[in-house]
């Protein structure tokens, strides 16, 4: 990987991802190099995959742990993961793609690292049927790479809450404090994972709010259009009373969505909390920048509900 890359400056629309590869065993044979991308802010290192302890009961595909100086990492075996026949890696030996996000460390099992790409979230297409049905939730994005090329995007947090082998919802409530303070409004929540928006519909509902869901930034817009349009006097407050997002999604991210709101005379005074798994001081200026209200790193319930509370009473 080309460590001389000049960092994405913050007013930038570009991400960067992790280009990796698994080696798939065909049916006649051959093996097919399947292009996968990670967001580099998720990633906090990649080693050669080291000596794994046994994990009795374990999801199927946890192969087991590792010691990453002092901490016990989970090792997923991607392919596995994907329903991927895995082929042996060409010429190289495994890797392990160290991650870390929501105060979580989760070691993804790769065959080779290939480089860093930089590309624009507008380019970043939700992933076709085919590929959905195939993989099922753990693709959440695709993008064309050198010449047409597909790569496809994982959702780590997905991985992460399924590995668990605990209910969202009960992840949820454990992290809550009853009787969870009942409110009244209704709450848009943006997010491209469909897992993130699980939990919060979940955190939300029970808090008494009516969710609203988008997928990402334009699927908001287009929301609050429709939600605007059936308002009286067409005044969206009446309708929509906070929109919490995401950050890193598809066709229009958490920051410009933020800053098309805030630059609307009539919704500027619309709170939005940005809700992410992007920890950086970097991601929080570029948060505070593009106006929104609060930012808050994923996933402490409890938190985020007393955050609420201080806009909607």
């Amino acid at each position: 990987m080309n460590a001389q890359q000049e960092p994405i400056k913050i007013e930038s629309n570009l991400i960067e991802l992790i280009d990796f590869r698994l080696f798939e065993q065909r049916e006649d044979g051959s093996v097919y190099e399947g292009i996968y991308g990670l967001n580099v802010s998720k990633v906090r290192e990649i080693i050669i995959l080291p000596r794994l302890s046994r994990v009795p009961e374990a999801h199927p595909a946890i192969e087991g742990l590792f010691n990453l100086r002092g901490v016990e990492v989970p090792a997923v075996n991607l392919a596995t993961w994907l329903k991927i026949r895995e082929a042996p890696p060409q010429n190289t030996s495994r890797k392990a793609i160290v991650t870390e996000f929501s105060h979580q460390t989760v070691g993804l099992i790769i065959h080779q690292a290939h480089r860093i790409r930089r590309v624009s979230w507008d380019s970043i297409k939700p992933p076709p049927s085919l590929i959905s049905q195939r993989h099922g939730a753990s693709i959440i994005g695709t993008t064309l790479i050198d010449e047409n090329q597909t790569l496809l995007m994982i959702d780590v947090e997905k991985i992460a809450a399924e590995i668990r082998g605990q209910p969202l919802e009960e992840v949820v409530d454990s992290m809550l404090i009853d009787p969870v303070q009942q409110h009244q409004g209704r709450v848009l929540i943006v997010d491209d994972s469909a897992v993130a928006r699980k939990q919060l519909s979940h955190m939300l509902t029970r808090a008494g709010f009516r969710v609203v869901e988008a997928s990402d930034g334009q699927d908001a817009i287009d929301k609050m259009v429709r939600l605007r349009a059936q308002a009286p006097g067409h005044q969206l407050k009446a309708e929509l009373q906070m929109v919490i997002t995401d950050v890193e999604m598809p066709r229009m991210d958490g920051y410009l969505l933020t800053s098309r709101i805030k630059s609307d005379p009539q919704l500027r005074d619309l709170p939005v909390i940005m809700h992410s798994s992007l920890s950086g001081q970097a991601n929080i200026d570029k948060g505070r920048q593009s106006g929104c209200d609060e930012y808050l790193v994923k996933l402490d319930p409890q938190t985020l509900l007393d955050t609420i509370s201080r806009y909607i009473h």
